[in-house]
């Protein structure tokens, strides 16, 4: 499911100690907060507080683009319960 082609939105805000808060806005708010940790010039680690879900990969694939890749939880079935998943993002800068 595209979720942000069905009206959600998805954000991440990083503060300057590396501390950083991603949200997911689709059926209600999904926040995350954790560490951020710089890999090299082109990637970076997020690390979720109390490590769930596994700290996620995100690479600066080329100018403009960025893929972020890892688990999540999420509430696929809106019962109110996350259950496990793999986020696939591509977010690409609008021209």
């Amino acid at each position: 499911m595209d979720v942000l082609a069905t009206g959600g939105s998805f954000w991440i805000s990083v503060e300057p100690s590396g501390q950083y808060t991603a949200t997911l806005e689709f059926a209600g708010p999904h926040v995350e907060l954790g560490d951020l940790t710089v890999q090299s010039s082109s990637q970076f680690t997020l690390n979720p507080l109390g490590g769930t879900p596994a700290p996620s990969a995100y690479v600066f694939a080329r100018p403009d683009s960025l893929i972020l890749d890892g688990a999540t939880e999420f509430d696929f079935n809106p019962d109110f319960v996350s259950e496990p998943g793999q986020a696939h993002f591509e977010l690409v800068r609008r021209p």
